[in-house]
């Protein structure tokens, strides 16, 4: 896993993105894995990743992740 973060780092240093941008796209891609990977639920990903579910929705807004809301079916 090292060899391959250091890899995307190598890429990013040689495109010369800025250090904050790296951090904030390293940060988005993070969240978003760790959301599908708990399909989209908010509490059990903020507790997967060690945050408080407020602070979770915090990052969220910051990252300017927008979150996908699941359609519901309509009865008929």
């Amino acid at each position: 896993m090292q060899s391959n973060l250091e890899s995307l780092v190598r890429q990013m240093v040689d495109g010369h993105i800025l250090y904050e941008e790296a951090v904030r796209e390293v940060q988005k891609a993070f969240v978003r894995v760790a959301l599908r990977e708990n399909n989209g639920n908010k509490s059990r990903t903020a507790r997967s990743l060690g945050m408080h579910r407020n602070t979770f929705s915090r990052t969220l807004v910051n990252l300017e992740i927008v979150e996908r809301r699941r359609s519901q079916k309509v009865a008929a």
